[in-house]
């Protein structure tokens, strides 16, 4: 597995101040702690009332992988954590995923929307601000990733799929859809299929890999339910 390495990084935590130093390019980038608790609190607020699986529920999950994920480069966790948070805050202005584009799409909009509450709330540099939001920007896409914070987020994202309790919330949301149970469980394994091809960090590979057996599992006790 990666390891996080802290090769060209500066970090350091301040214990009295709470606040995370990281050197992004020669640039120094601080993030307070306390700005983290509020941008989550912010995002919960503005998903509450979107289905679980792009909701606060997958918010969160999406949170926890990018809390733990581990690269051979050097990030700063707190810009991982803050994009994870707000990539999908968007789809409150629709959910058309269908007819979306590289350049219109749910996640350019959550880019929007996370400049101008950065901007407005302050507490962030420039530079960190455009690392959340490209990074937000490029999560919707395959390929379209230029950053090692897209490639996180990506990975964070997807592996949402691959985690048992989001899954049951998948195939509950699209049988309600109208979706049969048989379909629902094939379209689980065939994202997860494209998804181990697209992942960038080991990690995530790994947890694939982990959740992979869960899934079988899943899917057999779902089959015999339905005889």
């Amino acid at each position: 597995m990666e390891r996080f390495s802290s090769a060209g990084m500066l970090m350091s935590i301040n214990q009295a101040a709470s606040t995370m130093v990281h050197e992004e390019n020669g640039t120094v980038i601080c993030v307070e702690k306390c700005l983290v608790t509020s941008i989550i609190e912010y995002a919960e607020t503005l998903l509450k009332d979107l289905p679980e699986i792009y909701g606060v529920t997958h918010m969160r999950t999406t949170v926890r992988f990018a809390e733990n994920i581990e690269t051979t480069e050097a990030v700063n966790r707190d810009l991982c954590v803050i994009s994870a948070a707000l990539h999908d805050v968007g789809l409150i202005e629709g959910c058309d995923f269908e007819h979306e584009t590289v350049d219109d799409n749910h996640g350019v909009r959550s880019a929007v929307i996370a400049r101008t509450y950065l901007n407005k709330s302050g507490g962030m540099e420039d530079e960190a601000i455009d690392i959340v939001c490209t990074s937000m920007a490029q999560h919707c896409f395959p390929g379209t990733q230029t950053t090692i914070y897209a490639k996180i987020l990506w990975d964070c994202d997807k592996l949402n799929m691959f985690k048992d309790t989001m899954v049951d919330r998948y195939l509950h949301h699209w049988q309600q859809m109208g979706m049969t149970r048989e379909n629902a469980v094939k379209r689980i394994e065939r994202a997860r299929e494209y998804y181990r091809e697209t992942f960038f960090t080991e990690y995530a590979q790994n947890m694939a890999q982990r959740y992979r057996v869960g899934c079988a599992r899943k899917t057999v006790n779902h089959n015999q339910h339905d005889k």
